[in-house]
């Protein structure tokens, strides 16, 4: 046995997560008995899909000195099973961050690589599922009372014209309970090659169970939609945050004041967010002064001030249209906007994501995906407890026209 100092190939993977969410992770110190329990539970649950050539001796690295019996039991498992021992810590690693810590940090194997967005998106279907209770209280894994929910369906992606819609709730993919699986093992599942078909079963708002099959493809994203559906008000619909969003925002806000209109509408709806500096340059757009919004970190809290050069400070007047698939980087947009006085919110109450994450590339190609900080609007107000709420409640059809989209904002 010996520490991470220098760690046999097999053990690369522990100590780079280990040492990373011990670095970065919002709620560090972390508590080493619960994360190798965690470890422990994963190699316990471990079972091998091919023979293996059982293994004799290994020489076991440990992050702390909580690991060591899970070294005993690594020990025991590989002379009695004939279990492959990377598969055994990958198994121990995913069971650590997924019993241990919050369902917004988790480890991506390699070959899942690129098939989750940074924001959960799972592309090969276009879904974004969230795991949460009745009360919508987000959970790591499937077991009662926490369900498969779909947060977001890519709009003519497979999943959006197989027929799946928000607020469906998946309870097996091609006809295996999803009990017991956190959100990895979900998109893992629900990933593949495109052209190939995948089925999951469904139990809708009203109860009503359904099978869908879903033909994956290549990712199809929502682009930006810019148009004056009325005189004098402008439609603007943003569907992330990413690093070109800023400059297109401030291209198409350039154009609605050039054209004089006197209102704008902002649709966030299934915005699943992006980059924090993203969304503090396109909140700097329509704030003259003060903060977009303040992260609460392990190393301290940062502000983020609102950027000079806006081209929407002073007018027109905002509303801006939300859902439950509006989160984290939407709801730091929506949160100040409305907490600042500069645009009124619509629609239904948001995701409630109030974290921000990072990824970190791992020895073997995997990857990491770490809460770094939570996040408050500039009052101190988290969305943690049921999102950002709209000042009118209205229910805006997913398939809405811009202009029926402005017509239910504004007759709210």
């Amino acid at each position: 046995m010996t520490d991470c100092a220098t760690p046999a190939t097999s053990f690369a993977l522990l100590c780079d997560v280990y040492e990373y969410l011990a670095e970065n992770h919002a709620d560090a110190p972390l508590d080493a008995e619960a994360l190798a329990a965690g470890f422990a539970l994963g190699i316990g649950g471990y079972e091998e899909t091919a023979e293996i050539e059982r293994i004799e001796s290994f020489q076991c690295a440990v992050p702390s000195p909580a690991f060591e019996t899970s070294c005993e039991l690594l020990s025991e498992r590989l002379v009695g099973s004939g279990i492959s021992l990377e598969g055994a810590v990958e198994a121990g690693v995913s069971s650590m961050i997924a019993l241990s810590l919050d369902p917004f940090t988790y480890y991506i194997p390699p070959e899942l690589s690129g098939a989750l967005t940074p924001d959960g998106v799972i592309a090969a279907v276009g879904l974004l599922v969230t795991i949460a209770d009745p009360v919508g209280s987000v959970c790591t894994l499937v077991q009662d009372p926490c369900q498969v929910e779909v947060v977001t369906v890519i709009e003519d992606g497979p999943a959006h014209s197989a027929g799946l819609r928000v607020g469906d709730v998946i309870t097996a993919i091609d006809g295996e309970t999803v009990a017991g699986a956190d959100l990895v093992e979900i998109a893992q599942r629900l990933d593949g090659n495109t052209g190939t078909s995948v089925t999951v079963d469904l139990r809708g708002p009203n109860d009503d169970a359904r099978t869908l099959s879903l033909e994956r493809s290549q990712p199809i994203w929502p682009e930006f939609e810019l148009e004056v559906p009325r005189t004098g008000v402008g439609y603007l619909r943003i569907p992330d945050f990413s690093m070109e969003t800023p400059v297109v925002v401030h291209s198409a806000l350039e154009s609605l004041t050039a054209s004089g209109v006197d209102d704008l509408v902002i649709d966030l709806r299934d915005n699943p967010g992006g980059f924090v500096d993203a969304v503090t340059l396109v909140a700097s757009e329509f704030l003259s002064a003060g903060l977009v919004f303040r992260s609460l970190g392990p190393a301290g809290d940062l502000d983020y001030p609102v950027q000079p050069g806006g081209v929407a400070t002073s007018g027109p007047d905002i509303t801006v249209v939300v859902n439950g698939g509006s989160a984290s980087a939407s709801e730091i947009l929506a949160g100040v906007l409305q907490e600042r006085g500069r645009a009124r919110v619509v629609g239904t109450p948001t995701f409630g994501k109030d974290t921000v994450q990072i990824g970190f590339l791992l020895r073997n190609d995997g990857v990491l995906r770490v809460t770094v900080a939570h996040w408050v609007t500039p009052e101190g107000e988290s969305v943690a407890a049921g999102g950002v709420a709209p000042d009118a409640v209205v229910d805006i059809p997913v398939d809405a026209t811009p202009a029926e989209v402005v017509d239910l904002a504004f007759g709210s």
